[in-house]
């Protein structure tokens, strides 16, 4: 996390993540540094075998920090989204 100013962070940051299944996805509990908090429930929706993953998040964090988690959160889902995704259709495809 280059980005943040005077550096707060070099290299990596962790984070603590709960996932818990419920029933048409996943909700997720993410715990960061700095008082990051970030509340997700992603599900799958649709109809006539559309289907899409739908994620509803809040984010909770210092004011400093705002745009950096915004762009990291984005750039992370879509990596996430996929493996999610992918997931799912190894196991459709085993079935």
């Amino acid at each position: 996390m280059d980005a943040l100013a005077h550096h707060l962070f070099e290299g990596t940051v962790t984070f603590e993540a709960a996932l818990t299944p419920i029933e048409k996805g996943t909700h997720w509990l993410v715990h960061g540094p700095l008082g990051l908090v970030q509340e997700s429930v992603w599900t799958i929706e649709g109809e006539d075998g559309e289907l899409e993953l739908v994620e509803d998040a809040t984010i909770r964090c210092s004011r400093l920090l705002v745009g950096t988690v915004r762009k990291e959160v984005l750039c992370g889902s879509v990596v996430a989204h996929r493996g999610f995704v992918e997931g799912l259709m190894g196991r459709v495809n085993t079935i």
